[in-house]
């Protein structure tokens, strides 16, 4: 009896009686985790051994539950300003008295590690650690045909003379369940040495020197996190690959074809890693940590399609282990403390520049410079942008002079993008794309600031990026035929403004593919330097705090994403196709009873 709005128009758009009168639908999550743990002391059998053990149990489950309701609605007959009657519109009041589950998920996992330690130092200048460790898991998803199952076993060794020289030997033995038989275990070692100097005789006086320490570490890891699927080293073939006619294609049969080859020899992808660093405290209020480092990850599994194997033998290419990257770089940190006057201050920062060359690839190409391999793995392939074509750069009858390259990619006319011919065959197609930029940032930097003085503390968090570029690739920059066009649009190449420095071609009733070529056209400089974090807090006197019965009490006010310094700001803080970027301001309040 209730009006509940929606007339003969809407009679399927209801929302207000939807949210009174349709029911209710939620979500239910449900966790249950269970751990033990055993810790066995067995210095009764020898000093410095022990024992422990851990048993887990996770299951984690969700479904959407839901009450749907039928219910009657009215559209009133008004008469003056009194309703004289009402029309019924909707279905009779119905109340569901079942809960309707759907959408249901979960996930168990079974986790057990088993390990035995061994410490002990011998007259106070041989330290020796040790542990044999087992390790088994197991992760069960719905609807999924393979339980995950992860299981290894492994030794760490550690020595140490007088706290001075130290070297770390540990070994692991991977199994896989993803791998062949003959290749499903495998063995990664590691090493690790460190020399103290700042505990030498010769350096024990130097009162500026705290601290000194430099180290190396090497090692290989065999791993299947990048193994995308089970049963990869199996044949596949397909009933229904593809059909054949006879009888002048009045029948036909479906035909069993194969859809992949069997490699008995699929292995672990191998990651040989390796780095060499120092740590230093000076002044006993600097503190500088830096390392150099090299990392190579081979044998990633592809389809060899181009190298290896002819095209007519395509439907029976295996997975093979063939791809390669190096990553190479370094890092340093720095921290300064010091007080002036009651004035604490500290200032830190951090650098990390990474460098990923492709070392090796599965590819065929005409020209050295379209190899992938040797180049960056972030490296972004396109072509020369050579500004516009103007009106010179046609006959009298709008064609292109033959003097000039050839385009491949649609007609051009005066206002679209013009490359420059990488190859010197008088054609712009793709082998002209060469490498014209990176989408990674090799550089990363961060620098902090505390300042702390009596009661207020200002924490200032800076961070940036260089050396990377990106492209002006979406619609609101990128627009032709009926598309809506934005402001950015505005700046485009015109008739009655033929400037061949636009920053956007002529607009065009076609699709614009000439035009939106990955190419420098379109490129710009990622970089920037950002204000990321900015807090002050103020800490209550003990006194205040111990009369309100606490023990400690503060607020702070705080904002993130506050400000950014990049050479193309307005490309970087505009977000198109997506979410607005955000800046947050918070008020914090915290208290220890």
């Amino acid at each position: 009896g209730y009006i509940l709005g929606g007339d003969n128009q809407f009679k399927t758009n209801t929302p207000f009686a939807d949210v009174f009168a349709k029911g209710r639908r939620q979500t239910d999550y449900k966790n249950v985790q269970v751990g033990n743990t055993i810790n066995l002391d067995l210095r009764k059998i020898t000093k410095g051994l022990s024992a422990k053990t851990y048993l887990s149990l996770d299951y984690w489950d969700v479904a959407n539950v839901t009450v749907t309701n039928d219910f009657n609605f009215y559209q009133p007959t008004w008469t003056g300003d009194t309703i004289t009657a009402l029309t019924p519109l909707g279905k009779p009041d119905k109340k569901d008295l079942s809960e309707n589950i759907s959408n249901v998920a979960y996930k168990v996992r079974y986790g057990f590690s088993a390990q035995v330690d061994y410490k002990r130092t011998f007259g106070d200048v041989h330290h020796v650690d040790a542990t044999l460790l087992g390790f088994s898991n197991s992760i069960m998803n719905k609807d999924a045909k393979q339980v995950d199952i992860m299981g290894h076993y492994g030794v760490r060794m550690n020595y140490n003379l007088m706290s001075k020289y130290y070297i770390s030997l540990s070994g692991i033995q991977n199994f896989s369940t993803k791998l062949p038989e003959n290749t499903k275990s495998g063995f990664s070692p590691s090493l690790g040495l460190a020399y103290v100097l700042s505990n030498e005789n010769f350096l024990k006086d130097a009162n500026w020197l705290d601290f000194l320490r430099i180290k190396f570490t090497t090692g290989t890891l065999k791993s299947d996190l990048n193994i995308d699927q089970y049963y990869m080293y199996q044949e596949v073939y397909n009933p229904n690959k593809s059909t054949y006619s006879w009888n002048d294609s009045k029948k036909s049969q479906q035909v069993v074809g194969s859809e992949r080859g069997r490699n008995d020899n699929l292995d672990f992808e191998i990651r040989k890693e390796m780095s060499i660093g120092l740590e230093a405290k000076l002044f006993k209020s600097l503190s500088l940590e830096g390392s150099l480092f090299k990392n190579d990850i081979t044998n990633s599994i592809v389809r060899l399609t181009n190298t290896v194997f002819p095209s007519f033998y395509g439907d029976f290419i295996p997975y093979s282990n063939y791809n390669a990257d190096r990553y190479t770089g370094f890092e340093f940190g720095a921290n300064y403390s010091t007080n002036f006057g009651g004035l604490n201050a500290s200032i830190g920062a951090n650098i990390l520049y990474t460098e990923i060359e492709v070392l090796k690839r599965d590819e065929i190409f005409k020209y050295d410079y379209q190899y992938r391999t040797g180049q960056s793995n972030s490296a972004i392939f396109g072509l020369d942008a050579n500004g516009l074509y103007t009106a010179e750069d046609f006959d009298t009858n709008g064609k292109l002079l033959s003097t000039l390259p050839q385009p491949q990619f649609g007609t051009v006319r005066a206002g679209d993008v013009k490359y420059l011919d990488k190859n010197d065959d008088k054609i712009i197609d793709n082998t002209d794309e060469h490498v014209i930029g990176r989408w990674d940032q090799p550089f990363n930097f961060s620098c902090n600031l505390k300042l702390n003085y009596k009661n207020v503390t200002l924490f200032v968090l800076a961070d940036g990026q260089t050396g990377g570029d990106a492209m002006l690739s979406s619609s609101y920059y990128q627009s032709s035929g009926t598309e809506k066009y934005s402001e950015f649009i505005r700046n485009r190449w015109t008739m009655e403004n033929q400037n061949p420095n636009a920053i956007v071609p002529r607009i065009s009733a076609g699709n614009g593919s000439n035009n939106f070529k990955t190419s420098t056209f379109w490129l710009y400089d990622n970089s920037y330097i950002r204000i990321n974090r900015a807090q002050l807090t103020y800490e209550f006197g003990k006194n205040f705090v111990k009369k309100l019965g606490m023990s400690d009490l503060s607020i702070d006010v705080a904002g993130s994403n506050l400000l950014q310094f990049a050479k193309n700001k307005e490309y970087r803080e505009l977000s198109t196709n997506g979410y607005p970027q955000k800046r947050y301001y918070t008020v914090g309040l915290r208290m220890t009873l």
